[in-house]
């Protein structure tokens, strides 16, 4: 009987779930000084992955260690293909924009695939093509949502992201660049879907169940 009610209270305290699925983000939704940050309002846990940071330019990347940012593993990567070349703004790439020179990713491509480690709910960069002229770039996420922008390669790098929402995840998103190939890509944040605070409340009423119910088991003997 005490184990139906402390069920149904659990059950009380979990919430509904809202509608799932997966939005897309553009530039107006950047991170940067004076922009909205409209990831961070969804996902306050979004981080920059750093750990680009320590790789040498011109080493080929097909994956790469979130380092435990926004919450993710310790041990959890990314996948890129084809593979990419790591570079630097400043010292093998010549632009980008908000004056900035990130580290950063060169795809000898049209196209690049991202896998994401598991439990994503939101993922965002920045995008800019080799060639010095406005070309179109879309992003698209596992589930079809999709973000095109038009991206000028002359110091013109733009914002385009993804957060999930209702228990939705992240599981890749795929970049293309129109009418040219060779871009690049930086200033990667990611974020795990956080546990939501009832689920840690139903553990720890579970959790204390057990540590009571073997106190009780204990006195009996």
């Amino acid at each position: 009987m005490r184990i139906a009610l402390l069920i149904g209270a659990l059950v009380l305290v979990l919430p509904v779930a809202a509608q799932a699925g997966i939005v897309a983000l553009d530039d107006s939704d950047t991170w940067v000084t004076g922009g909205a940050d409209t990831a961070a309002g969804f996902y306050p846990n979004i981080e920059m992955i750093s750990t680009i940071d320590s790789i040498s330019n011109g080493t080929s990347v097909s994956s790469l260690a979130t380092g435990g940012a926004g919450g993710t593993g310790a041990s959890d990567t990314i996948g890129f293909s084809p593979s990419t070349s790591k570079g630097k703004v400043g010292t093998t790439w010549s632009t980008w924009s908000h004056s900035a020179q990130p580290h950063i990713l060169v795809v000898y491509d049209s196209k690049l695939t991202i896998t994401m480690c598991d439990n994503v709910g939101a993922f965002d960069f920045y995008l800019e093509p080799n060639a010095f002229q406005t070309l179109e770039m879309t992003a698209t996420a596992d589930d079809g949502t999709t973000v095109t922008q038009k991206v000028d390669g002359y110091y013109g790098a733009k914002y385009f992201g993804f957060y999930a929402t209702g228990g939705s995840v992240i599981d890749s998103v795929t970049v293309t660049l129109k009418d040219s190939s060779i871009f690049a890509i930086g200033e990667m944040r990611i974020a795990a879907v956080p546990l939501p605070a009832a689920a840690w409340l139903g553990f720890a009423l579970l959790g204390g169940m057990g540590v009571v119910g073997s106190i009780r088991r204990r006195l009996r003997r």
